[in-house]
């Protein structure tokens, strides 16, 4: 296997020392972009939040500047990155703001109508089957929910052969009933936002 080639997977299942490298080195990177995106959605303090491949548990960690009174969940499918997660938001966990739990986009554990917002940052172009994530985020997703993607464009074009813009991404989320898609842009970042 090529440098490049672990170097994408570590980044798309991050495990053993090279992973918790990455994920570390993505939590500082990822910083100003993801508080960036998250700033063009209308987060209130009691929502009930959803991080989709929270990684090193930034997203987790920046969401509680919102998200006071509801709660936040991150998942992820790769054991070492549940574990840096919750060290990164162990203050927050032991006061019941964030749970970090192990999980699949494919078929997320959680009922039907159970968030306000469902965010995916620098992750989405990583997920097997985009139109069945897409259909499983709507389904928890509660009427008027939000998904968020947000993420450095060239990755789209790079990962996702189908979905390799941003206007292909959003037709997939209106064939799938999501409106007033928004897409803000940023030196090269995306913020796609879709509401139920």
């Amino acid at each position: 296997m090529s440098l490049l080639s672990k170097l994408i997977s570590q980044a798309k299942k991050p495990s053993g020392i090279l992973g918790k490298a990455m994920v570390l080195i993505m939590n500082i990177a990822h910083r100003n972009k993801t508080i960036w995106g998250l700033s063009q959605v209308h987060i209130q303090e009691n929502n009930e939040v959803l991080d989709i491949g929270c990684g090193g548990g930034i997203t987790l960690n920046l969401l509680q500047s919102w998200v006071t009174t509801g709660n936040i969940v991150g998942i992820d499918y790769s054991k070492d990155a549940v574990n840096l997660s919750i060290k990164t938001n162990q203050n927050a966990i032991n006061d019941g703001l964030v749970r970090v739990e192990l999980g699949n986009v494919m078929c997320l554990p959680y009922a039907n109508d159970s968030f306000d917002i469902v965010t995916a940052v620098q992750t989405h172009y990583f997920w097997p089957d985009m139109l069945q994530s897409v259909m499983e985020v709507y389904r928890i997703l509660r009427n008027d929910g939000k998904v968020v993607f947000i993420a450095e464009s060239y990755k789209m074009s790079y990962h996702m052969p189908k979905y390799e813009t941003i206007e292909k991404l959003k037709s997939l989320l209106e064939e799938n009933g999501f409106r007033h898609i928004s897409i803000q842009e940023n030196n090269g970042w995306v913020c796609l936002a879709g509401t139920k």
